[in-house]
């Protein structure tokens, strides 16, 4: 590559131009392979992360080992961060059984009270009925909002 000066002829001083061909604030692609890869890390160890941690995993467990922490070190981090996950998984599961229970129990109560009130009363108690099963919806909305932290207030 040329590269071109000039030369100022008061002051006798050698100034550099630039490269021939070259942008202002264009640089060259970096290689990705030695800035974001740990030589450390092998084919062979990446293949095997990749298939029990996925794609995602590897890549932190490669951010990791960049920052300073060994492989078991940052393979222990990924399974923690895999467990926390699976308990929160199943957290949300088992809340939302409890409440799919207590609503199913709810609507039952309140089909048998609504058929009886239909059957033997003949619809006497029809808005007794619509307001139970409002308070019990309500509840069940509320116990559920509570567990994942959030307060709830109905408006009459």
């Amino acid at each position: 590559m040329e590269s071109y000066f000039g030369i100022t002829p008061t002051s006798g001083s050698l100034t550099h131009y630039g490269v021939k061909g070259m942008k202002w604030g264009v640089r060259r692609a970096r290689k990705t392979s030695s800035s974001s890869r740990n030589k450390s890390y092998t084919e062979k160890q990446r293949k095997n992360d990749r298939v029990f941690y996925g794609a995602k995993g590897e890549r932190r467990i490669n951010r990791n080992l960049n920052k300073g922490y060994g492989l078991r070190g940052a393979r222990h981090l990924e399974v923690e961060r895999r467990d926390a996950r699976e308990k929160r998984k199943k957290f949300a599961k088992k809340t939302l059984m409890k409440g799919a229970k207590a609503a199913s129990k709810a609507a039952a109560t309140i089909g048998t009270y609504y058929l009886t009130d239909q059957i033997f009363f003949e619809g006497a108690g029809t808005k007794a009925a619509k307001r139970v099963a409002k308070a019990i919806g309500r509840t069940a909305v509320t116990a559920f909002m509570k567990t994942r932290g959030v307060d709830v207030r109905w408006r009459n």
